[in-house]
């Protein structure tokens, strides 16, 4: 269930409470699934979702929630950092694999 923060608007409890988890689940399944083929970062997951969800295999996701269900799916144990690298920025960061 999608949770909003205690110092957000009641619009953004509104609409956490109007979130079905069963909606969020194709998304989730997506992830797994592209974290299954490869270990990735959150930049290269995000790449990776987007272009399948232009060829119809996932639906459309901001990149913000890639990272959210990354999160939920890593708090569930079915996924979990296998190494550390840099970003395109130049920043350290996570790499992500199923667990």
């Amino acid at each position: 269930m999608a949770h909003a923060r205690a110092t957000d608007p009641q619009e953004s409890h509104l609409a956490a409470a109007s979130i079905d988890a069963i909606r969020t689940t194709p998304t989730r399944e997506a992830i797994l699934d592209l974290l299954s083929l490869t270990a990735m970062t959150d930049e290269e997951l995000c790449w990776a979702y987007k272009s399948l969800a232009h060829i119809g295999g996932a639906p459309m996701s901001s990149d913000q929630n890639i990272r959210t269900q990354r999160c939920f799916l890593h708090r569930q144990g079915k996924v979990h950092i296998v190494g550390v690298t840099k970003s395109s920025s130049g920043r350290q960061t996570r790499v992500w694999r199923t667990a």
